[in-house]
């Protein structure tokens, strides 16, 4: 795969020796689903690369079939963003879909799964609202309460399915990258955004600089399952008229994806694909994050498969120093601003203050949560997990006790460590114990099902 890597993204002469190796070993005839979108990428360079007049029509065909497959998933959503423009609910097009209508690649060079689109916190209930009533549902919500209860407290998007054709989806971010999902994470996103026309409607694109940050950031997350795509991306929008450097590196700083950003740029440089200047180098070098958590996210940067609790361990501390690089900037104010969620699920969410005198600022600190669920459905243990707003904190499962009427009795007691800079990032938000993943109807808990805390410290 590297080798057509090199073909679709290198510098003419590696380009060009590369697609001779690969060809020499491959059929156009029969390819994988990753070569195929990669031979997307390299059908556009085809004057680059020196095709021989054979493998043109095979690889036009190819280019065709993309253009064709993203054409229809652009089509299936137009009608949704036609009715958030008609709301006045402004939109903002992510990752695939953004990069065809801000012209950085054209429709038959980048197949997209789906429709990725991110708006305003203030005017997400409307989005969710459209959504629904145009027959659009994500997997495992079936209300709007449980999409803003269970589903955007804890993901960043939600995929929204098509009632008529199932395999058509759009997804609906609450912020651009899940790793930053605080309040004021994409406010300088919007800020850069550039308004365009899209298919006769009007739409946000992200600036260059914002869109390769977040598809580098995303290749590690949501994004690993579509191969390389993130790199055709990048090296198509660093190489965009009047690319700022220095506005990326201060974004991937403020995102604290510092070390993610630079294992991916180093992989660009070695294919030479990529000529980063070296004042960018040094200064994205320079503001990396400290030792430890660099070598955490190393790890993950060298795309070693994950293992779960060190992939947490990462995640929780780099959430950490975002959210102090965040409060740095804005003067060390806590976020004001929070989504419109409306009440909680009772039955799969249940929600608790934060321990009382738990401080402002200052070092992590132990938080106890202990509990109950009376009446529920389940004999076996029942999963379940901590967050402080959308931050996981711990997760763990119940302790089946002693029943002495109808149903069963589970005991909760979890602990975790808490940093005060992620509580006053995320507002200050109530600590939520989750029980599952899915609607009502097969939860594991029943309908009458009775959560209650005992205890925070």
């Amino acid at each position: 795969m590297e080798t057509l890597l090199r073909a679709a993204v290198s510098e003419p002469p590696v380009a060009r020796e590369a697609w001779v190796r690969w060809i020499a070993d491959h059929s156009l005839d029969d390819v994988s689903w990753e070569e195929l979108r990669l031979l997307g990428a390299v059908a556009g360079r085809g004057e680059l690369l020196d095709l021989v007049p054979a493998q043109r029509p095979r690889l036009d065909g190819i280019r065709r079939f993309i253009w064709t497959r993203t054409q229809l998933k652009l089509a299936a959503a137009l009608p949704v963003l036609r009715g958030l423009g008609g709301m006045g609910v402004p939109f903002c097009l992510l990752k695939g879909a953004a990069l065809i209508a801000g012209g950085h690649l054209a429709a038959g060079e980048r197949f997209i799964r789906d429709v990725d689109v991110l708006v305003p916190r203030t005017r997400l209930a409307e989005a969710v609202t459209l959504l629904f009533a145009a027959g659009w549902r994500p997997q495992r919500y079936n209300s709007p309460e449980e999409v803003f209860s269970l589903g955007f407290p804890r993901c960043h998007a939600l995929a929204f399915h098509s009632g008529g054709h199932p395999d058509d989806a759009l997804d609906l971010h609450l912020s651009a990258v899940e790793f930053n999902r605080f309040p004021k994470s994409d406010d300088a996103l919007w800020s850069r955004a550039g308004e365009t026309r899209f298919f006769g409607m009007s739409a946000f694109v992200p600036a260059a600089e914002d869109l390769l940050c977040t598809a580098l950031v995303h290749s590690y997350c949501s994004d690993r399952s579509e191969g390389y795509d993130w790199a055709v991306d990048a090296v198509a929008l660093a190489r965009s008229p009047g690319f700022d450097w220095s506005i990326f590196a201060g974004e991937s700083h403020r995102r604290g994806a510092d070390a993610l950003v630079c294992a991916r740029l180093q992989s660009l440089r070695a294919m030479r694909a990529l000529a980063l200047p070296p004042s960018v180098q040094d200064e994205l070098d320079g503001t990396l994050p400290d030792a430890e958590l660099r070598r955490e996210l190393g790890a993950l940067a060298r795309r070693k498969p994950w293992r779960l609790r060190a992939h947490r361990r990462a995640r929780n501390a780099a959430r950490a120093v975002r959210a102090r690089r965040q409060l740095a900037l804005e003067g060390g104010a806590p976020a004001e601003e929070k989504s419109p969620f409306p009440a909680a699920c009772a039955w799969l969410r249940l929600d608790a203050p934060l321990p009382e005198g738990f401080p402002s600022s200052g070092t992590p600190m132990p938080v106890e949560v202990s509990g109950r669920i009376l009446n529920a459905r389940a004999r076996s243990p029942i999963p379940y997990r901590l967050y402080c707003g959308s931050v996981r904190l711990a997760e763990g499962r119940t302790r089946l006790g002693a029943s002495p009427g109808e149903g069963n009795v589970h005991w909760i007691r979890v602990t975790a460590r808490l940093d005060p800079a992620v509580a006053a990032a995320e507002g200050r938000p109530p600590l939520s114990l989750y029980f599952g993943r899915r609607s009502r109807a097969s939860s594991q808990l029943g309908p009458d099902a009775v959560l209650w805390i005992d205890a925070v410290r």
